[in-house]
C-alpha cells in the first residue's frame, strides 16, 4: 500500500521494520483511520536507529494485532497516542523512558500484551504506559 493511501478499513499484514514505520508514518500522517494490521511474524527494531512512534501527531485508532509474534529492541515508545485495539502481542528487549507503549488518547484497549525489559523514567512512568501529565 502507498503511504499515500487512506485507509479506513480492510486488514494489512505487517511483517518488516519498513512496514512498521510505514503505519506510523501514516498514522502520524492521518492517513489511518480504521482497519487492522496484524503481524506476519517477529519484528527486530535493533537496526532501526529512526525510529518514530506511532500516533506522535494523530492518534492510531485501528486495530493492531501481534498475531503471537514479538517486536523486540524498542528504545522509544511503539505507540505515543492511540485510540483504537493493541491484542496478542510480545514486546521484548524494551529499553524505554517513560513507557513501552505510551498513552491512551481518549480511550483504547490493550488485550493479551506483556512487556520484558527495563523502562525507566522519574515521573508519569509506567510499564505499558507514560501515565498521564
Amino acid at each position: 500500500v502507498s503511504a499515500e493511501t487512506a485507509i479506513s478499513n480492510g486488514t494489512y499484514s505487517i511483517s518488516t521494520v519498513t512496514e512498521l514505520k510505514q503505519l506510523a508514518t501514516m498514522t502520524n500522517a492521518g492517513k489511518i483511520t480504521g482497519g487492522e494490521f496484524v503481524l506476519a511474524n517477529d519484528i527486530d527494531l535493533s537496526s532501526c536507529s529512526d525510529w518514530i512512534s506511532i500516533g506522535v501527531t494523530n492518534p492510531f485508532t485501528a486495530i493492531f494485532d501481534g498475531n503471537g509474534y514479538v517486536i523486540s529492541n524498542i528504545t522509544k515508545n511503539l505507540f505515543t497516542r492511540f485510540q483504537g485495539t493493541i491484542k496478542n502481542l510480545g514486546l521484548e528487549k524494551v529499553n524505554t523512558r517513560n513507557g513501552a507503549i505510551a498513552s491512551m488518547f481518549g480511550g483504547g484497549t490493550v488485550d493479551n500484551v506483556y512487556v520484558k525489559g527495563t523502562v525507566s523514567g522519574s515521573t508519569y512512568t509506567g510499564g505499558f504506559f507514560k501515565m498521564a501529565e
